[in-house]
Formats: C-alpha cells, sequence, structure tokens
C-alpha cells in the first residue's frame, strides 16, 4: 500500500484511515512499514504454502509466496529510499537505527527487518549506530553477522562480511545514536 500510495502522491494515512472503515479490515493491519517481522508469522504463512501445495492448490501456494516476495521487497525499497534520499550514497556516513527488535518492548529479533534494512546498509559501507533498550550488543552483532538463507536459491547461503560487521556501533541511549547520523 505504501509503494502504491508514494508512487502516485497520496498520503498513506488518509489511505490506510479510510480503508480501516471496512469494518472487515483492521486498521492496524494497514499500516505502512519496512515489512512484518517476528518468527511466527512468516512461520505461519510458509506452512500455508506448504498445506496449500500439499492439497493440490498451486495458485493460493503461489499467492502466500507472494505475500513473503512482498515483505521482502518492502526492505529492499526501504534500504534504497534511504539511500536515495543521501545522494545515492551512504558510504561513510553515520546513519541511526532507532529500534532493532521486531517491535517495541521486546527484546525479540527474530526475523526482524531490521536485519536485512541494516545490512542493505552496510553493504552501501554505512557506519550505523545502533539504539534499542531491550536488545543487547551481543544479539545485535550476532543477528548482522549470520548468514542469510536464500529462499529462492536454498542451498547457498549469503555470509555476512567481517568488516560490515565492525561499522556497527551499539549504543545506549537514543541521542548518542542519533548525534552526527546523517
Amino acid at each position: 500500500m505504501s509503494a502504491l500510495c508514494e508512487a502516485n502522491g497520496a498520503n498513506v494515512l488518509e489511505v490506510s484511515y479510510v480503508v480501516g472503515k471496512d469494518s472487515m479490515i483492521r486498521p492496524k493491519f494497514l499500516n505502512a512499514s519496512v515489512g512484518f517481522g517476528d518468527s511466527c508469522f512468516q512461520k505461519d504463512i510458509l506452512n500455508l504454502v506448504y498445506i496449500c501445495e500439499c492439497n493440490g492448490l498451486p495458485e493460493v501456494a503461489e499467492y502466500w509466496k507472494h505475500v513473503i516476495k512482498i515483505n521482502d521487497y518492502q526492505k529492499i525499497r526501504f534500504v534504497n529510499r534511504v539511500v536515495a534520499s543521501m545522494f545515492n550514497t551512504v558510504s561513510g556516513k553515520k546513519v541511526a537505527i532507532l529500534g532493532f527488535a521486531f517491535k517495541k518492548d521486546t527484546g525479540d529479533t527474530r526475523e526482524t527487518p531490521k536485519i536485512d534494512g541494516c545490512k542493505g546498509l552496510l553493504g552501501d559501507k554505512a557506519k550505523l549506530s545502533i539504539y534499542d533498550p531491550q536488545v543487547n550488543e551481543d544479539q545485535i552483532q550476532r543477528d548482522l553477522a549470520m548468514k542469510k538463507f536464500d529462499w529462492a536459491h536454498p542451498l547457498h547461503l549469503q555470509p555476512m562480511s567481517p568488516t560490515g560487521v565492525k561499522q556497527v556501533s551499539v549504543v545506549w541511549d537514543a541521542y548518542t545514536a542519533t548525534k552526527d547520523a546523517q
């Protein structure tokens, strides 16, 4: 929804409000975001894919696969918009990341879209300053160093560069994270 609104100059908050008036659609699910997180949601969708395939419903399985693809697209689109807004490069620039877990008030980082977003920015050699009061530095460093599973080529893992992880500082207050950030 956010990509469509941006392409047409529409206010995503207004569109979400109007569409959310439909009693069949919960407004919370219309909030624009970088993508959904939480290990359960993606796992549940992948289970739907499996169940549909096992029951001879390939078209329905494809629909659910596309939900995952759109979620991945949102993460890539976010990184591209950040880079574009900084004169098409974040190389050597400090970028503040406020919040790392998949939602506020939790330390759960499983499947958080921030991992892919941070890796995308690190891929363009950004210097990240990350603040999340619920997530410790070791967890953030582990998440960013972890190899990413490639759904399109499941036999190949994409390694994270050790130098990329060195471009990350984890700080314990939002002001420090944003000081001198772009």
